[in-house]
């Protein structure tokens, strides 16, 4: 069984060298979405209003749709990419920030994953869950 695991996790980790590099976007959550909005301009104003951070330049903004099945009761999360890391690390460095904020108390900034590590960790979950039983 840990051999089987331990092969899998191989073949993921290989499979993750060829995929898309991630190491200057960022994941963000609850940011409100509203009918023809101007995501980089959202995006502007919780960099510059939120997080304090008015010089912080990101090269791509896209929202993805969310998986509630169309009841519109969720936000799709948005995927920042930064021109560079040095902006990364400021909006990461400041994101604690982000609860004194009324308007964006409940918006969290992350790291990207690729699809195979969210899978991964959504796999991990679902084992822990199922042993704690």
């Amino acid at each position: 069984m840990i051999e089987t695991v331990s092969v899998r996790m191989d073949s993921l980790a290989e499979a993750c060298k060829t995929e898309e590099n991630i190491d200057l976007k960022v994941v963000i959550r609850n940011l409100p979405e509203s009918q023809g909005e101007n995501i980089e301009n959202k995006v502007s104003a919780l960099f510059r209003e939120g997080l304090k951070l008015p010089n912080v330049h990101f090269s791509s903004v896209t929202r993805k749709q969310s998986a509630d099945n169309g009841n519109g009761n969720k936000n799709g999360v948005v995927i920042v990419k930064f021109q560079t890391a040095e902006d990364k690390k400021m909006v990461m460095t400041n994101k604690k920030d982000l609860f004194k904020s009324r308007q964006y108390a409940n918006v969290f900034i992350n790291h990207d994953q690729l699809k195979n590590e969210r899978l991964m960790a959504n796999n991990f979950r679902t084992l822990l869950a199922a042993l704690k039983r």
